[in-house]
């Protein structure tokens, strides 16, 4: 299933992109994602619904489009492997696409191999939520990715890391840090599995 609407975030997102007014029309959007088409026909005027078809007819409306192209070619809508994306300005976050079930790409990725990247890479996200559930996803992957402001070895943290793994990503131009795709495989696991008594240890050994 899509997690379009898991978070009041997700929601906010959705209700300023497609001009919603009253909150209750969210629920139309809760249709299967082969009924999108026809549940935004009910809260969009025409000139959107337009759009919103001319960017489905360049996947051929299939969900599980596996063109990133095709993606980065869209205006409002697309999918990915599965995945909605909901175009968006996301200038106040410096443009940096987030997926949060939907992949919100900023409308100023390009369809290019940076914009290709990203659109890999935010899949590889998705792929963890599948794995963890919300709730913990939330935890391991959202909000260390959306805390490091630290550029350097960004893609070699292991919540970025297995991201790009899912996302097909193999090689970046400035490189991993070795073993850093062993040890993203094991904080995923920990993720995964993790207990009180694990959660205890990793504080203790992780004292400044």
């Amino acid at each position: 299933m899509n997690f379009l609407l898991e978070t009041e975030a997700a929601e906010e997102v959705i209700v300023n992109r497609f001009e919603i007014c009253d909150k209750r029309e969210l629920d139309i959007l809760r249709y299967t994602s082969q009924k999108l088409l026809d549940s935004l026909t009910y809260i969009c005027d025409e000139e959107t619904i337009k759009i919103i078809q001319q960017d489905l007819e360049l996947i051929d409306y299939d969900v599980y489009n596996a063109d990133a192209k095709k993606v980065l070619n869209s205006q409002l809508i697309s999918y990915y492997k599965g995945q909605l994306i909901i175009r968006v300005d996301l200038a106040f976050l410096d443009d940096r696409s987030f997926s949060f079930g939907a992949m919100y790409l900023s409308t100023n990725e390009k369809s290019n191999e940076e914009g290709v990247e990203t659109v890999m890479h935010e899949y590889g996200h998705y792929v963890q939520l599948q794995k963890l559930g919300m709730n913990k996803y939330i935890y391991y992957i959202a909000i260390p990715s959306a805390t490091n402001k630290n550029p350097e070895n960004y893609y070699s943290q292991p919540w970025e890391r297995t991201a790009d793994i899912f996302g097909g990503i193999t090689s970046r131009s400035d490189g991993y840090i070795v073993n850093s795709d062993i040890e993203a495989y094991e904080y995923l696991n920990n993720a995964i599995y993790n207990t009180i008594f694990y959660n205890i240890i990793h504080s203790i050994f992780n004292k400044e």
